[in-house]
């Protein structure tokens, strides 16, 4: 099991880390171009910035119309291999691009549903995800 947890100053209103892009391996060392990444539970699939994919020189594999809250557009689709902050790469994701102001990944629920999300809000913002999920009891096996 692999933990990420960060704990940031006060209550936030947006979770963000940094996380890899692979672009390759060295040896037995996978090399990654590091960026900020939102953690979004509301975003069904994961999103790359257009301005980093045009910097990695990704090419598309496809389209696809993409929503936001803004409405629709036509996104490029890539796949990439993502590292997270606790060296865990997620290979083959397929996603499309956007633009954003304070962050260059979207992380949406195809990589949360992977783990464990937790969030903790007392005086600070205690962010924890858990690859693979932690075993919970089969709960027909505890029903009176």
């Amino acid at each position: 099991m692999n933990a990420i947890q960060t704990e940031f100053p006060g209550i936030v209103r947006a979770v963000v880390t940094e996380i890899g892009i692979v672009t390759g391996m060295a040896g037995s060392v996978t090399e990654a171009i590091k960026c900020r990444a939102l953690w979004d539970t509301g975003a069904i699939y994961s999103v790359i910035s257009k301005s980093l994919a045009d910097k990695l020189g990704l090419f598309p594999t496809d389209t696809q119309r993409a929503y936001t809250a803004q409405g629709f557009y036509e996104a490029s689709i890539y796949r990439v291999d993502i590292m997270l902050p606790n060296n865990i790469v997620v290979k083959g994701l397929q996603i499309g691009d956007g633009e954003f102001q304070d962050f260059d990944f979207l992380i949406g629920m195809d990589v949360i549903s992977l783990g464990d999300f937790h969030l903790t809000n007392d005086c600070n913002t205690v962010f924890k995800f858990v690859i693979p999920p932690e075993e919970r009891p089969n709960n027909r096996d505890h029903q009176s």
